[in-house]
């Protein structure tokens, strides 16, 4: 029997997987050639849905930079 997952857990996979799109994107393309609808289809979500859970592009880059520094530490 699969156990379901909570809404928080698939709240966190959901903005992992958004994060994830825009790092690969912005690897490959450089962060200002990188749009907003790109991380979006990267990531199979809608437009909106990145802003749900990142409050700009730079939040997104920001809350990258800051947890892999928090690794490194």
């Amino acid at each position: 029997m699969k156990s379901k997952l909570t809404i928080n857990e698939k709240k966190k996979i959901k903005r992992s997987t958004i994060l994830n799109a825009a790092i690969k994107l912005y690897s490959e393309n450089g962060f200002a050639e990188t749009k907003v609808a790109e991380i979006a289809k990267e990531a199979g979500v809608s437009f909106g849905t990145v802003f749900t859970y990142f409050e700009s592009k730079e939040a997104l880059w920001n809350h990258w930079r800051i947890s892999l520094q928090k690794l490194l530490i």
